[in-house]
């Protein structure tokens, strides 16, 4: 295959890059090979282009650098405050050990002090300790979820 070259191929590019239609100039590309190849191509890369080209625009590179400062400090904070966490989990689970060991421990205590005590007390008692025990419960779940790092973007 040989390779022409014709003295119109860059007017023909040029024109079509620019959207210009000349009459002349396309009664010439009907008639030569070079400057259809070289109309195809344009228009190829043309397309290309249009294909390829950013859907949005990229940020600057100061918000990039605002931006990845913000997320260090966040992360220098989470786990600064991690020790924290693990200290009110422990804290929270000793609680509620330490008091189910005393409930079981001295039950017969207990359990005569509360014979002496009226039915309204005895009513009063239980719903305290349901709700203390509940109360353990939503700590410890706020501390692991303290524990999670956040992933927002």
């Amino acid at each position: 295959m040989k390779n022409q070259i014709c003295e119109f191929e860059k007017a023909v590019v040029k024109d079509f890059e620019q959207g210009i239609q000349n009459e002349k100039l396309a009664f010439h590309v009907k008639e030569c090979a070079a400057c259809r190849e070289a109309l195809k191509v344009a228009s190829w890369m043309q397309n290309f282009a249009a294909a390829t080209a950013p859907k949005r625009a990229l940020p600057t590179p100061g918000f990039l650098w605002w931006k990845s400062k913000i997320i260090e400090k966040q992360e220098a904070g989470r786990r600064a405050a991690q020790p924290i966490v693990w200290t009110q989990t422990a804290a929270i689970i000793l609680v509620i050990i330490t008091t189910a060991w005393l409930a079981i421990k001295y039950q017969s205590k207990f359990s005569t002090v509360i014979e002496n005590f009226s039915a309204s007390i005895e009513l009063i008692a239980t719903p305290f300790l349901i709700a203390f025990v509940f109360a353990a419960v939503v700590c410890i779940a706020v501390a692991f979820k303290w524990r999670e790092p956040s992933r927002k973007n």
